[in-house]
């Protein structure tokens, strides 16, 4: 049997279903073994020219559930910014699998970001703290201001149910806008989250007349968000990209990503005409 995580042939036991090469569990689908997982990575790290199994491997521990960078690093021990680079490299190597045949992983690297530039935040920190002292330049300041919570970033601790990630309201203040971030893809758990938090602003918070809004940014398009969202008027979706360092947003509509990031190359004038008919076309 090949292990999902380190593509090892095994052979397991009855009653003992984790990997002895890198502690995966078959059955719980987690990490029984830390230990062992961390010293295969580190085997796979200390190999020259290695790179691309060993961010392929980085790229198979995401995406099993709970394991996002964070909780990779203190797994691993190795640092944030070390596991980010793999990890972007990881998710480069689909678009353009010609980087895998160069040796050196910073060599990649440079490569990478000469022909695929960053258009989504490493971290959602990032993200939070990024949107939220920018918020003036955003769409959303024409008819939102943010709630002065007294935390960080604006997150609003409801001690209930966690923190939401922004909390604004309406110049007259009879309107309510929480605000989920998400900076890759956006989830179904995403969409139970928010409507959990707009359930308790209704709950707490508004006054009669009132009315609460939920929007998800987030980095990518769902289609299973997309469907959820068609039979739940008062929660929206966008989609952010980066672009010279500022945030620039998209509708949340099959393709447009593509069609997004098609105008990276443009010169500044032609690419502000081509996203202005972009948008436009999104509101009609």
């Amino acid at each position: 049997m090949e292990c999902y995580l380190c593509k090892k042939n095994i052979s397991f036991d009855t009653d003992y279903e984790t990997c002895k090469f890198c502690g995966y569990d078959s059955e719980s689908k987690t990490i029984k073994d830390k230990k062992a997982c961390k010293q295969h990575y580190q085997q796979l790290k200390s190999k020259r020219g290695n790179w691309v199994e060993t961010v392929t491997f980085l790229g198979r521990l995401e995406a099993l559930p709970g394991y996002q960078n964070a909780n990779i690093v203190r797994l691993l021990g190795y640092s944030h910014s070390t596991i980010c680079q793999d990890l972007q490299l990881f998710k480069s190597l689909e678009e353009h699998p010609e980087l895998k045949g160069i040796n050196s992983k910073i060599t990649a690297f440079k490569r990478r970001n000469e022909i695929a530039p960053d258009r989504t935040f490493d971290d959602e920190e990032i993200l939070h703290r990024n949107l939220y002292h920018n918020w003036d330049k955003t769409p959303f300041a024409k008819k939102w201001k943010l709630v002065n919570t007294g935390s960080y970033c604006g997150k609003f601790n409801t001690h209930e149910i966690g923190e939401m990630d922004m909390l604004a309201q309406n110049e007259t203040g009879d309107k309510w806008l929480v605000i989920e971030l998400k900076k890759n893809k956006s989830s179904d758990a995403a969409i139970g989250q928010i409507l959990r938090y707009m359930g308790w602003i209704k709950t707490n918070k508004i006054k009669k007349n009132n009315t609460v809004q939920g929007l998800v940014v987030c980095g990518n398009y769902n289609e299973k968000v997309a469907y959820a969202l068609k039979c739940l008027p008062d929660v929206d979706a966008c989609i952010y990209r980066l672009h010279n360092n500022k945030i620039e947003f998209i509708p949340y509509i099959d393709g447009y990503t593509k069609a997004y990031d098609a105008l990276v190359n443009l010169d500044p004038k032609t690419r502000e005409k081509v996203l202005k008919n972009l948008q436009e076309a999104s509101s009609k």
